[in-house]
C-alpha cells in the first residue's frame, strides 16, 4: 500500500483537531516551506509522526493506514476446509510468536495453524494482492504502534527494505519486529528502530538482514476464538 502524503497528514491533523496544513508544520517544529515541499514530493515525516502519535496517545497505524478496526475471526489447527467456505473468508496462516516464523516462506512447520477472518470484515486485505502470514506480539519494543498482545499480518512476498516501513527480520540469530531506515551515506548499512523510545535503535550490515515480510495491517485489539 503506497502511502500518501495528504491522506495521512489529514488523518493526524484531524486527531490533533488541526484544519490547516501550517498548524501541523508549526507543531511539528517545521517551516511552513518545508513541509509544502514534502507535500510535493509525497515524503512523509516517518520520525516525527511517530513521536507526535506517541506522545499524544494516538493510533500510529490508524494514521498510516485509515484501518480503526478489530481482527475478529477463529483459529484452526488443521486446514480443514469443512471449517469455512472459501468464498467468504480468508485464510492466514498464524504464529504463536515472533521467533516461531520459519526464515524460509516455505518450510511451514507441520503444525501450523491458521486464523479464519470473514472477508466481509476485513475488506482491507482483499486489494492489495498481499500474500499474508500473522502473528501475534509478545514483547513491548514496537509500543506506540503495536501493543504486546496485538497481531501483526505481515507480507511474505515483500523482502525490500524501503525507509520507515515495518519489517519481520532476522539478524544474525534473531528473529525481531523493526522499523528499517535507510541513509544514503551509508548505503552498506541500515538503521534498526523499535517505536518504543527505551529500546535504542542500531545499525547493522546490509547484507546481516534478512527479510521475512513486510507488516502491512496492524490489529492491536483481536477477538479470536
Amino acid at each position: 500500500m503506497k502511502l500518501i502524503f495528504s491522506e495521512v497528514m489529514d488523518r493526524l491533523k484531524d486527531e490533533l483537531g488541526f484544519t490547516e496544513d501550517q498548524q501541523m508544520a508549526k507543531h511539528m517544529k517545521m517551516s511552513n516551506a518545508a513541509y509544502s515541499e514534502r507535500k510535493t514530493r509525497d515524503s512523509l515525516p516517518y520520525e516525527k509522526i511517530i513521536n507526535i502519535c506517541r506522545d499524544r496517545g494516538i493510533s500510529s497505524d490508524y494514521i498510516f493506514t485509515g484501518i480503526r478496526g478489530e481482527l475478529n475471526g477463529k483459529i484452526i489447527h488443521t486446514l480443514d476446509q469443512s471449517d469455512f467456505d472459501e468464498t467468504k473468508m480468508i485464510v492466514v496462516p498464524y504464529f504463536e510468536n515472533i521467533k516461531s516464523i520459519p526464515t524460509v516462506s516455505t518450510d511451514q512447520p507441520d503444525n501450523l495453524s491458521y486464523i479464519i477472518l470473514p472477508k466481509l470484515d476485513h475488506p482491507e486485505l482483499l486489494s492489495e494482492g498481499y500474500t499474508l502470514n500473522a502473528v501475534s506480539i509478545n514483547d513491548d519494543s514496537m509500543e506506540g504502534t503495536i501493543l504486546n498482545g496485538g497481531i501483526l499480518l505481515f507480507d511474505i512476498n515483500d523482502h525490500g527494505m524501503e525507509s520507515g516501513k515495518i519489517y519481520v527480520i532476522q539478524s544474525g540469530s534473531e528473529k525481531m519486529l523493526k522499523r528499517i531506515f535507510n541513509d544514503p551515506s551509508t548505503p552498506d548499512k541500515v538503521l534498526l528502530k523499535s517505536d518504543n523510545i527505551y529500546y535504542p535503535p542500531f545499525d547493522v550490515n546490509r547484507n546481516e538482514v534478512e527479510v521475512i515480510g513486510r507488516v502491512v495491517v496492524i490489529y492491536n485489539r483481536a477477538k479470536l476464538i
